[in-house]
């Protein structure tokens, strides 16, 4: 008879390329937050100067992948970024 075992967590990782990915995804979560590239940078900016946001050559944009695993951290993150986002889209 075999034995039901629960799977761990990580039991998704269904493939080698399934690793991959979630080792990717875990080193952003580490090692942010990262600079925008220059040419998307100067993209928002220009936006954000058209709509009359704050002077777009003050701003210093960022950015990060948050995981729910790192929540001593990412819960004021998580909180500010819904805020923004319930300014913005609301």
């Amino acid at each position: 008879m075999i034995q039901e075992r629960p799977l761990p967590w990580f039991s998704w990782l269904c493939s080698v390329k399934c690793k991959e990915v979630h080792q990717g995804l875990e080193h952003f979560v580490l090692n942010s937050p990262y600079s925008i590239h220059g040419s998307v940078l100067s993209r928002l900016k220009k936006r954000a100067e058209e709509r009359g946001l704050t002077s777009a050559d003050e701003a210093e944009l960022k950015w990060q992948l948050l995981s729910g695993t790192h929540k001593t951290h990412n819960e004021m993150l998580f909180s500010k970024a819904t805020a923004t986002f319930q300014v913005s889209f609301i």
